[in-house]
């Protein structure tokens, strides 16, 4: 079970959602401002379907000693000059992240370059909604689905993100197609996930065949 299980943690994975509250801050003078802000992780919020298998939300203490020294604010998680917005090092840095009751939140000032003017354009228009974020998850607890308990899908509750690598500003809520470690890493997942059903139910099963022989062996007993 545990060697299973290590297949769905401590790599990298990227998670997307509607960012709440984005928006441009308006300042007090009335003049533009560049600040965008925006809250990129909730907390204790059930994810939509993730490859139509299992759910997930992040625990609020998820972030608790987690690895932030490095963390930079892009589009589509990309690395190229161009792609990069904002960033923050050991807490410094143009990249602000800061930790709330409800989620992680960002703050940050449009770069003055076509893709930082392109991004304050739309944030102001609202044609952009969403974030990702790359991280890696170092403890989770799942909660399979059965006739039992009626759950539609199986659910994940991250409890410890041991690594925030970026927080990533996109347009459609998907992972990049061009990304084939982004495809190849959630056709492990999905692979992890199942080896991970099968051996809790192979576990369940070794449980009842133990009672089953008890229950027959004090059967014997009491007979004799």
């Amino acid at each position: 079970m545990d060697k299973n299980k290590d297949k769905a943690i401590n790599r990298p994975v990227m998670r997307t959602m509607r960012i709440v509250d984005l928006h441009v801050e308006q300042r007090a003078d009335g003049q533009p401002s560049r600040r965008i802000e925006g809250r990129a992780v909730p907390f204790n919020e059930w994810s939509n379907p993730i490859w139509g298998e299992w759910i997930e939300k992040i625990d609020p203490h998820a972030f608790d000693g987690c690895d932030m020294s490095d963390v930079i604010m892009c589009t589509d998680h990309g690395t190229g000059c161009a792609d990069v917005l904002a960033r923050s090092r050991n807490g410094e840095g143009t990249l602000e992240i800061r930790i709330e009751s409800d989620g992680l939140y960002f703050a940050f000032d449009a770069p003055n370059t076509t893709r930082g003017n392109d991004l304050l354009e739309l944030v102001r228009r609202g044609d952009i909604s969403e974030c990702s974020f790359k991280f890696k998850v170092e403890e989770d607890v799942w909660t399979w689905r059965s006739e039992a308990n009626g759950l539609a899908y199986d659910q994940r509750v991250v409890t410890k993100i041991s690594k925030l690598y970026d927080l990533s500003i996109v347009v459609n809520g998907a992972y990049p197609t061009t990304s084939a470690v982004a495809e190849r890493a959630a056709a492990d997942e999905r692979t992890a996930v199942e080896e991970l059903r099968r051996a809790a139910a192979q576990a369940s099963e070794e449980a009842m065949e133990l009672v089953r022989e008890r229950v027959a062996l004090c059967a014997k007993i009491a007979n004799h």
